[in-house]
């Protein structure tokens, strides 16, 4: 088993995939300290996707699972395919689903997917004069990948402006705004819904609830993900039959009549609204932090349900899930999702692993003489289980309390905004 990626989430696949009697061993590329904590796991560093199929093929791995969205956009399975090695992950004309929020929302209008109306703008002039089109509040989203943080929600005609100039004028997201997607904003509550696909089959994991801004009460602006619970408390049966019939369902029927299907994960960001559930985007992997949150509360064996989506019979299993709830909580650099400095050594992990926590390393390297250092803009994820929410969202904070280096922070309203 090689896993592509350095984060929480590489943490989180590399551990459960540890805990499967149908995995030998693991590689990590190029891993983190955390991954490379976990029992048989070696992180082996690989740069781009020819290194990383050399490296695949000189270790006669079975099986490549991409963490991260970049190497998917690529063409990661399409060169490890090409030279007959199986991955878990979508070839990089299915991975447009991700990698360019014009092509997903046009995806999604050719068939019948619940979603907001939408423009695509390719200059900035067109862009422009389209921002009054859907009223205020409006949605101004970066086609391109931006890490998560490409969605700016707009009140008014300046901040829509300045959010523009942003975009396509300062490039502050690079070539990802090379084209914007506008689209009117929905008013109500958002859930993760992931899972596994055979490309014709979609196995739902729990439904989870990420926390993205960067302040407590949903202020600020976006990360990458700042916590997550799970399951989201507000879905249910009804909530999960409307996203089913009216995103799931056709989602899955439009991969096959446009020949995008594919085995590995799919991550359907929803928008819970008055008129029903709305799809808010795709991603063509795990999540990141939802992983961190998810994966604990998994007891069948995750491994099999990749087999399974490989193979094709993906209809013919169920996932297995521990009872009660689990909380993430993301502990981060000082100044992230902006400037931020990093190498302060991280002090508190084994005091609150004590305390019934798990802690899954994300921008963390390990030095020789200083231990654990911080290395990235998210750098710790603390998740706890409970019988209840509450329970799981109290050991998640005690353990994450016990957490220390320079300049860390952590929202407080995890599980409760």
């Amino acid at each position: 088993m090689l896993i592509i990626g350095s984060g929480g989430r590489e943490h989180a696949l590399a551990q459960s995939f540890s805990e499967s009697s149908s995995v030998d061993s693991i590689i990590c590329s190029p891993g983190n300290a955390g991954t490379a904590s976990v029992e048989g796991c070696r992180n082996i560093p690989a740069s781009g996707n020819t290194e990383i199929t050399n490296l695949a093929l000189r270790e006669q791995v079975n099986l490549v699972v991409p963490g991260p969205e970049q190497p998917l956009a690529e063409g990661l399975v399409d060169e490890l395919s090409e030279a007959g090695i199986p991955a878990f992950g979508p070839p990089a004309a299915s991975a447009r689903l991700e990698a360019s929020k014009g092509f997903a929302r046009d995806f999604m209008a050719r068939n019948g997917i619940a979603t907001a109306n939408y423009i695509r703008c390719r200059d900035y002039e067109t862009a422009k004069l389209s921002l009054d089109r859907f009223g205020f509040p409006v949605v101004l989203k970066a086609d391109g990948l931006a890490a998560g943080k490409g969605v700016l929600i707009c009140a008014d005609r300046a901040e829509a402006e300045d959010a523009l100039d942003s975009v396509m004028l300062r490039r502050d997201f690079g070539s990802a705004g090379d084209e914007l997607v506008i689209e009117e904003c929905f008013v109500g509550w958002e859930t993760s819904i992931i899972g596994i696909t055979d490309g014709i089959s979609f196995l739902p994991f729990l439904p989870a609830k990420d926390h993205k801004r960067a302040g407590d009460g949903d202020t600020g602006p976006n990360t990458g993900g700042m916590g997550v619970i799970a399951p989201h408390p507000q879905v249910d049966g009804n909530v999960m039959k409307d996203i089913q019939d009216n995103i799931i369902n056709p989602t899955l029927a439009g991969l096959q009549k446009e020949n995008l299907g594919y085995a590995g994960f799919l991550f359907i960001g929803v928008m819970v609204t008055p008129r029903g559930a709305k799809t808010l985007e795709y991603n063509v992997r795990m999540g990141d932090p939802e992983a961190q949150a998810l994966l604990p509360l998994l007891s069948g064996d995750l491994n099999k349900y990749l087999e399974a989506a490989l193979e094709g019979r993906l209809a013919d299993v169920k996932p297995r899930w521990r009872g009660g709830a689990s909380c993430c909580i993301v502990a981060a650099s000082g100044g992230y999702p902006r400037n931020y400095k990093t190498g302060f050594p991280i002090k508190g992990i084994s005091d609150a692993e004590k305390t019934g926590c798990r802690v899954y390393c994300a921008g963390v390297r390990e030095d020789r003489d200083s231990g654990f250092l911080s290395a990235g803009g998210r750098v710790l994820g603390v998740t706890a289980l409970g019988e209840t929410l509450d329970d799981a969202r109290a050991l998640a904070y005690r353990g994450i309390d016990c957490i220390r280096f320079q300049n860390s922070w952590y929202r407080r309203d995890i599980g409760l905004s």
